[in-house]
């Protein structure tokens, strides 16, 4: 371990800032390898899709990629739409005194039967 007031730390520290004060870079050297941008992701299947049968209506990627999202939207709201509609999710159907039949209405207790709501507002 080198303590840090060492002459051979300071040495050291002292090369390597010479050393570094003296890289340049030259982008035109025939030896300097740049790195190549990536070439454009080619275009989805999908989005040729729409473009091809749009009738003409959709003619670049972006529009296509938005009607895309749109659809996807769609099905999602649909996806949520389907779920509250198979669950017992959402409004429920009012049970009214008068629905109730006779046998089932001698077996429920009065509170319960007293509390439905009644189609005569009397």
């Amino acid at each position: 371990m080198i303590p840090t007031g060492s002459p051979t730390l300071i040495f050291v520290i002292l090369v390597y800032y010479n050393h570094m004060n003296n890289v340049e870079f030259n982008p035109q050297d025939k030896e300097f390898q740049s790195v190549n941008v990536a070439p454009a992701s080619p275009k989805s299947k999908m989005v040729g899709w729409i473009m091809k049968y749009s009738g003409g209506l959709v003619k670049d990627e972006t529009r296509a990629n938005y009607i895309l999202l749109g659809i996807a939207g769609a099905f999602f709201i649909l996806t949520i739409i389907s779920i509250i509609n198979t669950t017992d999710i959402g409004p429920k159907e009012t049970t009214y005194k008068e629905d109730i039949p006779p046998e089932i209405r001698a077996a429920m207790p009065p509170e319960v039967y007293n509390s439905l709501p009644s189609r005569n507002k009397n």
